[in-house]
């Protein structure tokens, strides 16, 4: 409040025996360390006028039955007036109200503050409020439902509640940080199985379709992205189909709004992170403090460089919205938190400055954020903003020569990703098969697709995720195991034939497999040793005969197995065996002797000639 206004105390009394109450101001607190020990009610600090007291009865009342307490206050020089207390300059002074009963008798009392100003500032204090909906993923990666996180969506959920708060930021930009797996399996609950969630859901939606909130782009699921690195999976977060990529097209697509990478938030970030960062088209990253080395304080709320990276940070500051928790009344909260913000303005009024709070997964109340956000709409040194508009507004911090401070990444604990590297890429290998047997748009291949983004969730079940992924295996052999071909005997009468070999096709649908025929008594078509064939076989008729080119190698009678396999033959699936009599050989014998025989013949007739010819000729 401007000096030489009046400070104004909405007061609602409890009980009987209040008489009075005395308003005692101390001297302005200028650090924020400072102000947290006035918060838990120490070193109040030096009492700057003399304190005032007001009889409750003689105080205006208003609807509930609260009460306003009026404290004029006037600039050094004014007259001394009895009731009015005397500020000498812009800051934020600790207030003690005390309740008094009869014969001064003190029944109860309260530190709260009073934020003196001169007016607007100049570069008023950017205040972004990134409001995070996570979860474990709802529908767990073997495609159940996660009953914990079940009952968090139904009303008066702990994610029921975090939507429904999102109403009462309407009158400020919001930031979202929205798992995508828990918006659209929300969505899908919601409009499939369970209209009482419908509530949730499109008040979280409602909130990210919001013209002045910024929805982040987030991985498909929480993920460790440290973790995932270091187990040589990065590309399952930065590829085409990876955690990145598909948690902002499904984000997008359920929501109904449009996602700008650039910006991002992780709760946990090292080096291998910033870098997944970068691949991800991301230039700002806002983090916990955890993840940052040690600042002063003086550059605490800018913007910082990144060793090796083109990466701008921040952080959060978790120390003023602890402000917000407590045992205090929630006003009491409300306006704690909004002085603790004042105080850091104050501290350099030339300068634009910023602050991001940031609650985790858990809501704040409602009774808390509606005084809260009240006094961020009408406070003339604070302005709420998106954090890309605080990102584009607050500076780099630097240092007495200039240069942009650097603060270092703090090193990352090391955590395993719940499923290993070779375990993932088999699974991944088996998706592309079944994907190639039965088409994209199968549920076997949607919900395979799922279960590799959900099977990287932070803290999932490794055993849980494994049998997800081979599940994806098993869906493949079982739709092979649908197509079959009878052992049968064939009779190949010429070195280059082919076999005919009839199948069986029982899925319903057409089919590309893989034929194999081993035998060491033939070759392909093509003279390889490789007597493969990618075999295409309709739906209907159900079976079908196709024709495979072969070459003997031998004559007689032998066996040859054939086997039906993916294309990539990764996954195999039934196999058969056929009789090959083969006579190539027998016939070809049969014609080496009858040329042998002639040439023969016709080389004794020759000699003959020649030695009746010489014995002819004269003396």
């Amino acid at each position: 409040m401007p000096i030489g206004g009046s400070y104004d105390a909405r007061l609602h009394f409890n009980g009987t025996g209040a008489v009075e109450v005395r308003f005692t101001l101390h001297e302005p607190v200028t650090t924020l360390e400072r102000f947290v020990q006035t918060a838990q009610g120490n070193d109040l600090g030096v009492v700057t006028d003399s304190p005032i007291c007001e009889q409750i009865a003689d105080m205006p009342v208003r609807p509930h039955g609260d009460r306003i307490m009026t404290i004029p206050l006037q600039q050094p020089g004014d007259v001394r007036r009895v009731t009015t207390e005397t500020v000498l300059a812009p800051g934020v002074y600790p207030i003690e109200l005390t309740l008094l009963g009869d014969r001064q008798r003190e029944l109860d009392h309260l530190v709260t503050w009073l934020v003196a100003t001169q007016g607007p500032a100049t570069h008023r204090l950017r205040v972004a409020w990134v409001w995070s909906v996570r979860s474990p993923p709802l529908i767990r990666a073997d495609g159940t439902t996660d009953p914990s996180v079940l009952a968090d969506v139904k009303p008066g959920g702990r994610l029921d509640a975090l939507a429904a708060a999102l109403a009462v930021t309407t009158p400020i930009p919001t930031t979202l940080r929205i798992a995508p797996e828990l918006a659209e399996s929300w969505q899908r609950l919601a409009s499939t199985v369970d209209p009482s969630l419908r509530t949730g859901a499109q008040e979280l939606a409602t909130a990210a379709a919001a013209p002045r909130n910024q929805v982040l782009a987030e991985p498909y699921v929480d993920v460790d992205r440290s973790a995932i690195v270091r187990s040589g999976l990065g590309d399952a977060l930065t590829g085409p189909n990876g955690e990145l990529v598909v948690g902002r097209t499904t984000l997008g697509a359920t929501l109904g709004v449009r996602l700008d990478p650039s910006t991002a938030f992780v709760d946990s970030a090292d080096a291998t992170v910033v870098d997944q960062l970068t691949r991800a088209q991301s230039d700002r990253m806002l983090v916990r403090p955890s993840s940052l080395g040690p600042v002063d304080s003086a550059s605490r709320f800018r913007t910082y460089a990144v060793p090796g990276s083109p990466i701008i940070a921040a952080q959060t500051d978790d120390d003023v919205l602890a402000l917000l928790n407590g045992p205090q009344a929630p006003a009491a909260r409300a306006q704690r938190a909004l002085a603790a913000l004042a105080l850091i303005a104050l501290q350099v009024p030339d300068d634009t400055r910023g602050v991001v709070l940031a609650p985790g997964d858990l809501p704040v109340s409602a009774s808390v954020l509606r005084p809260f956000v009240a006094g961020l709409v009408q406070h003339p040194l604070l302005q709420p903003v998106r954090l890309e508009q605080w990102f584009d507004r607050v500076g780099l911090a630097r240092d007495p020569d200039g240069e942009a401070v650097t603060r270092d990444l703090a090193p990352n604990d090391g955590a395993a990703a719940p499923v290993s590297a070779a375990h993932w890429r088999a699974a991944n290998a088996n998706l592309d098969d079944l994907r190639s047997l039965v088409g994209a748009g199968d549920p076997r291949v949607v919900r395979g697709e799922r279960a590799m983004l959900v099977a990287l969730a932070q803290g999932s079940d490794p055993a849980e995720v494994g049998a997800a992924l081979d599940a994806i295996g098993s869906d493949a052999r079982e739709f092979l195991s649908h197509i079959s071909t009878p052992s049968r005997t064939v009779t190949l009468t010429a070195r280059r034939s082919q076999i005919p070999l009839s199948f069986t096709n029982d899925t319903g649908r057409a089919v590309r497999v893989r034929v194999t025929l081993q035998s060491d008594k033939l070759l392909g078509s093509d003279g390889s040793t490789d007597i493969s064939n990618l075999v295409d076989l309709p739906a209907r008729p159900r079976n079908t005969t196709r024709l495979l080119g072969v070459q003997a190698r031998t004559s007689g009678s032998f066996r040859v197995r054939v086997l039906l396999t993916t294309a990539d033959r990764a996954i195999q699936g039934n196999t058969a065996t056929i009789t090959v009599n083969s006579t190539v050989f027998g016939a070809y014998g049969s014609w080496l002797t009858y040329g042998a025989l002639a040439f023969l013949a016709l080389w004794w007739a020759h000699h003959i000639w020649r030695t009746r010819r010489a014995r002819s000729a004269p003396a």
